[in-house]
């Protein structure tokens, strides 16, 4: 969930491109994409926190979370100075 933003940031979601808001959850296959002088805060269903800062492309690519089968896989990749 997206606890903080400053500056326009946006998701890339199922072939568009949204503008990213306060609360808004974050799924498996998002891309987060900040241009100049922006910043923006997450917490993950698993309670991790993730800072993202300028000119970034933090690509969601693996995310469980199911701790009855004790299954957490991530994997991110994130693409700095755009």
């Amino acid at each position: 969930m997206i606890k903080n933003i400053k500056g326009p940031v946006f998701i890339e979601r199922e072939k568009a491109s949204i503008p990213a808001k306060m609360s808004e959850q974050l799924f498996e296959k998002d891309i987060i994409v900040t241009g100049e002088s922006v910043s923006m805060g997450a917490v993950l269903i698993d309670n991790s926190v993730t800072s993202i800062g300028p000119n970034t492309r933090l690509i969601l690519s693996q995310f469980v979370f199911d701790p009855a089968e004790k299954n957490y896989p991530a994997r991110f990749r994130s693409c700095g100075a755009l």
